[in-house]
């Protein structure tokens, strides 16, 4: 018995094992891991069995399966067993639940759970530094990519990656960072000193991985320029006024470590003289032989009581170009003196208020010491200052209204008696108040030309249309007519073109406002058209409901076709003849006075002379248009015009606006004149101190029919022709003067001749054509000639 219970037991072991050995136990344990942010593919878990157990025994793929039962986004289970967390997976937990069974024992299974952890990846900054010269042109990189030795995740920032945020500091005013390149930029000019740029910048993918850093940017000196600064009375009447100027000397020095080339001077204060640039500078050297410069003074500096300019010392330092702004100020001894300022005075309280403007609508009248003597100024500006060093002077002022503005203001006062100018008291203010009296409407139109017309050129007309009234002008046209013989070759913006000119239409005509409209006009070349012919244009305007001034409605405008010509001329706007019986007592002679700077500096101050014929009533003189501010002192009939403090720079070939000016006034003849009449006029130019440049003398005549033919050239005779030699001219009227020029245009010789008959020697002539034109009694005639 005892036997049995033996085999009994070691059989129930047995097969107990058995058991045991057929459901071993599965465990899954859960996996953990952490990795930063990365825009590449990550494998945080090798093997998801590495810490699985098989009967207590660590399992294998080869004695289980895996399978994903979920997982969140970006994060997946492969058949190896592996966890694969996608390229770009932002920071966060990221989850996986999956089933391992048992291969011999399918029904063996268990549940595991895989946590991943991504974090930010750390961003490294490196701050930077950088030194740079002063006066570096702005915009300009002075360090590119900043990001550039930073890294993120262990590896160099791309600054695609990135958003930079700049942030307040010392710096901002002269430096920034482009967010879009990450390039450090100076933005202005930063005077010598240390600069602290500050800035921050986060991961697009992730942005609260943010980091802050800065760049140190230290700016020391290049370039300085010291300036000396001497007052000269360039007119050297004691006191200080427009048309003085400051005389300056510059001093250059290279502060740099290596040589600074190409330096020059530059400024819109001062006129600079000197150069050419100089070449190089080398380290420590300085330059004080090259550029000097003149301020002329204005107005507004005596006003101010000190000149204060700035110059722009220009050069390249190891390649980049550097501009250093240094400023200096000059104080004025300001003298004492007298303000005559008219002004449109709307409430009538008789001071000038804020909206209240100036107005040249008429003169100014001085006398001094009562002498006998009286000025009449007329200024651009409504303004006049005069200056006194000597109190016991006195002065008696008064104000002449125009007679267009007349009826339109009352003048409050009318004069000023005994005026003195005591020690001390610097500039005394004389106001002339007009105000409105009546309702007035006035519109006037006039055109003159900058340049003459010429065979094969184009040339201007400048259309001038003003409100001379006190009311405003809703609208109106002016309306332009070209002559026959020249064509637009450029309207003006906004004008209509017409069968033979345009039209132009304007709104809201201020009272005393005026506007100018400008045409091109080509002359077609010879013979088409010849020397000595006259253009004629025409423009005119719409006529305002009660208009008070009909006359001044159409302006005619005509000029001689001319061959080469003095850039310094004078013209009046009927031509060379003025039909009698069209011309009224309410009609003008419109002269245009030119001048041109065809020197190699700037004209400081420019003065023009005009003394007026004998015929001329000099009482009517009144100015419709100026090229610069000026101002006209007529005593009797002397006209002085001055633009002091004009700056006239050189002109430029085939520029006829840059060193030209010009002035357009109008006189009446005195009553009386008659048919065959001749007023002549010439006029002085005087550029600073040179000697005068005397314009051409204008001939106007009366004439009872204005024809083609021109009557003193009547018994006119030139022989031979074609000639090789000498040239006869005949004529019943005397020859004045004789010219010849080219087919071009170009003037060859002149002589003066004041006789009936010439002999012109033509000898030294090349064969060709040429033209002959022949001045007698102010009208002239143009023949052509052919020389063998």
């Amino acid at each position: 018995m005892k036997k049995n219970y033996t085999d009994a037991l070691l059989i129930f072991v047995f097969g107990l094992f058995l058991s045991f050995n057929c459901n071993a136990q599965l465990v899954a344990g859960s996996d953990f891991a952490s990795v930063q942010h990365s825009n590449n593919v990550q494998i945080p878990i090798q093997n998801v069995l590495g810490n699985d157990t098989l009967g207590g025994i660590p399992v294998t793929l080869s004695q289980v399966t895996v399978t994903q039962i979920s997982a969140t986004t970006n994060l997946s289970l492969q058949a190896n067993g592996s966890v694969v967390l996608a390229a770009g997976a932002t920071t966060g937990t990221y989850g996986i639940y999956y089933n391992l069974c048992e291969i011999a024992n399918p029904t063996n299974c268990v549940e595991g759970y895989v946590t991943v952890y991504v974090t930010p990846a750390p961003i490294v900054p490196t701050p930077d530094t950088v030194t740079i010269s002063t006066g570096l042109l702005s915009p300009q990189i002075i360090l590119e990519n900043a990001l550039a030795n930073d890294t993120l995740g262990g590896i160099p920032v791309s600054i695609s990656d990135v958003t930079i945020n700049q942030a307040s500091s010392t710096a901002s005013a002269y430096f920034s960072i482009n967010t879009t390149t990450g390039n450090i930029m100076q933005i202005s000019n930063p005077p010598p000193g240390t600069y602290t740029l500050n800035y921050s910048y986060c991961e697009n993918s992730n942005p609260n991985n943010c980091t802050t850093t800065s760049a140190t940017i230290t700016v020391v000196n290049s370039l300085s320029t010291g300036i000396t600064a001497t007052y000269q009375d360039l007119n050297g009447d004691g006191v200080t006024n427009v048309g003085d100027v400051i005389n300056y000397t510059y001093s250059i020095t290279n502060h740099a470590a290596s040589a600074v080339t190409n330096i020059s001077i530059t400024s819109a204060d001062v006129n600079i003289n000197g150069g050419p640039p100089i070449a190089s500078l080398n380290s420590n050297a300085t330059n004080s032989s090259t550029y000097t410069g003149v301020h002329p003074i204005t107005q507004q500096d005596i006003n101010n009581g000190s000149v204060v300019v700035a110059i722009q010392t220009n050069g390249t330092l190891s390649g980049n170009p550097i501009s250093i702004t240094t400023t200096n100020t000059r104080n004025l001894n300001i003298s004492n003196g007298i303000k005559l300022n008219a002004f449109l005075d709307y409430n009538s309280n008789g001071t000038q208020e804020t909206g209240e403007p100036n107005v040249n609508y008429g003169s100014f009248q001085y006398q001094l010491n009562d002498n006998g003597t009286t000025h009449d100024i007329t200024s651009s500006t409504g303004t006049h200052y005069m200056y006194e060093t000597n109190p016991a002077n006195s002065y008696d002022f008064g104000y002449t209204i125009s007679p267009q503005y007349a009826a339109q203001y009352v003048l409050t006062p009318m004069t000023y008696s005994n005026v003195t100018v005591p020690n001390g008291s610097g500039v005394l203010t004389y106001n002339f108040a007009l105000s409105a009296a009546n309702p007035y409407k006035d519109l006037g139109v006039y055109i003159y030309a900058p340049a003459s017309p010429r065979p094969g050129f184009t040339y201007q007309n400048v259309i001038y249309y003003q409100n001379y009234g006190n009311q405003t002008i809703a609208s109106g046209t002016v309306t332009f007519v070209n002559d026959d013989n020249v064509s637009i070759s450029t309207y003006p913006a906004g004008s209509t073109p017409t069968a033979n000119g345009f039209t132009y239409n304007f709104t809201n005509l201020l009272p005393g406002q005026s506007g100018s409209i400008t045409v091109g006009m080509l002359v077609p070349v010879i013979p088409t058209v010849s020397l000595g012919d006259l253009v004629t244009n025409t423009a005119s305007v719409t006529i305002p409901t009660n208009d008070v001034n009909v006359n001044n409605n159409t302006a005619i405008y005509t000029r001689v076709i001319v061959g080469s010509y003095d850039p310094n001329d004078k013209a009046e706007s009927h031509g060379p003849q003025v039909l009698h019986s069209a011309f009224t007592a309410n009609d003008f002679l419109t002269y245009t006075i030119r001048f041109e700077n065809t020197g190699t500096a700037e004209a400081i101050n420019v003065r023009v002379n005009d003394i007026l014929n004998a015929k001329l009533d000099e009482t009517t003189v009144r100015m419709v248009a100026s090229s610069h501010p000026y101002v006209l002192d007529r005593v009797g009939s002397n006209l002085t015009w001055r633009f002091d403090g004009i700056n006239l720079e050189p002109s430029i070939p085939n520029n006829s606006v840059i060193g030209h000016g010009y002035i357009v006034f109008q006189v009446k003849p005195k009553a009386g004149y008659a048919i065959g009449d001749v007023i002549t006029n010439t006029a002085s130019i005087f550029f600073d101190f040179n000697p005068a440049i005397v314009t051409n003398t204008w001939s106007t005549t009366f004439v009872p029919v204005l024809g083609v033919k021109n009557f003193a050239f009547n018994n006119f005779v030139y022989y031979p022709n074609p000639v090789n030699t000498v040239l006869n001219i005949s004529n019943a009227s005397t020859i004045d003067r004789l010219e010849i020029t080219s087919v071009l245009g170009q003037r060859i010789k002149s002589m003066m001749v004041n006789d009936l008959h010439a002999e012109l020697d033509l000898s030294d002539l090349r064969r060709g054509v040429y033209f002959v034109k022949v001045s007698s009694e102010g009208q002239e005639k143009t023949v052509k000639i052919i020389k063998d």
